[in-house]
């Protein structure tokens, strides 16, 4: 029940959380994160960075938090959500990190228009994780979205362009679900290299 809340109308861009104190986790072992965002928090407004090597800029492991309108960049990982977290990620920039947003265990975050460019990986969903991305602009990374182990993700609406390898990565055991006849997944895939 806690509010992180800087300039939400410029996504944080001049209020900067930058650092990286060893954590936890419960299910990952000890991590390099700058925030943790537990149930019923709101983060709004500030840009979230750490510079170690092995970073992450928030770490979501259980509850629904709330991520929006901020900026997440210079970090090994920008957000990630693992455990059984089902945060709400809406309105947010990923830029100049390693991977924009990992998604991981059982995490069934919704992540909403947001914008994730010229990262490595925009949007990594493993585990046998679900959730929902809609209306996300995923443009000049090195891969768009990469859907690995058991992972089953909704995705609708986005705009997936200009990936220096792949729009989209399916492996394993992986089943997005990128739309039916009933539920038109309307994602627009453009200009990848591969």
């Amino acid at each position: 029940d806690v509010t992180v809340q800087g300039n939400p109308d410029d996504l944080g861009q001049a209020v900067v959380i930058r650092g990286g104190g060893s954590y936890s986790s419960q299910s990952q072992g000890r991590q390099m994160v700058t925030l943790v965002g537990i149930n019923q928090a709101v983060l709004t407004g500030v840009t979230v960075t750490n510079p170690a090597v092995r970073g992450y800029g928030l770490w979501v492991e259980a509850g629904i938090p709330t991520v929006q309108s901020s900026t997440f960049t210079g970090s090994n990982t920008g957000l990630i959500a693992v455990g059984s977290s089902a945060p709400v990620i809406k309105n947010n920039l990923f830029m100049l990190n390693r991977s924009g947003l990992q998604i991981a265990g059982d995490a069934m975050p919704q992540v909403h228009q947001n914008i994730f460019q010229r990262t490595g990986t925009g949007i990594t969903i493993g585990g046998t994780a679900a959730g929902q991305l809609v209306g996300n602009r995923i443009s000049q990374n090195r891969d768009g979205v990469v859907v690995q182990d058991k992972a089953r993700p909704i995705l609708r609406s986005n705009q997936i362009e200009d990936s220096e390898r792949d729009g989209i990565v399916v492996t394993a055991q992986a089943q997005p679900d990128l739309g039916t006849r009933r539920d038109p997944g309307q994602n627009q895939f453009l200009n990848s290299q591969q």
